[in-house]
C-alpha cells in the first residue's frame, strides 16, 4: 500500500490515524469542539459533553466557547492546556449556551441561549 501526503487523504477520503500529524494544519476556522488547538477548554471533571459551541477570531488570536453552564469564555488561541489557560468570563444567559460567534471584524461576540431563548451581543475591547 503506498503512503499518501495529507492533501491526497482529503481527495481520496482516507482516514488519518495520527492525530498529531494534523496539529500544525492551519485550517480556514475552528468551530469544532474538539481538535488540537481547543484541548484545553475542557474543565478536569468534564465529560467532553459541557462545551456546545467554538468559535475561533478571523485575526487568529482569540477563541471563544459556549458551554453548558451558561458561561462565555474567550481564550487566547490556541488553548493547550486547562490548567494554564486563562480566560475572560461572561455570565448573563440563564442556562445552556448553544453557540457563539464572532462577527465579520471580530468588534463583537454573538452567542446564542438555550432555554433563556436569548441572543446576546458582547462587545470586544482589548485591554
Amino acid at each position: 500500500m503506498r503512503r499518501v501526503g495529507q492533501a491526497d487523504r482529503t481527495a481520496t477520503g482516507e482516514q488519518i490515524l495520527d492525530s498529531k500529524s494534523l496539529r500544525d494544519t492551519e485550517w480556514a476556522s475552528q468551530t469544532c469542539v474538539l481538535g488540537w488547538p481547543v484541548q484545553g477548554i475542557f474543565e478536569p471533571d468534564a465529560d467532553g459533553t459541557d462545551v456546545n459551541g467554538v468559535d475561533r477570531s478571523h485575526n487568529g488570536q482569540w477563541l471563544a466557547t459556549a458551554d453548558d453552564r451558561g458561561k462565555v469564555k474567550v481564550y487566547n488561541y490556541p488553548v493547550l492546556r486547562n490548567e494554564s489557560s486563562k480566560f475572560v468570563l461572561g455570565e448573563g444567559h440563564s442556562s445552556h449556551v448553544t453557540n457563539c460567534r464572532f462577527n465579520a471584524d471580530d468588534s463583537y461576540l454573538i452567542t446564542t441561549g438555550g432555554n433563556d431563548r436569548s441572543v446576546f451581543q458582547w462587545k470586544i475591547t482589548k485591554s
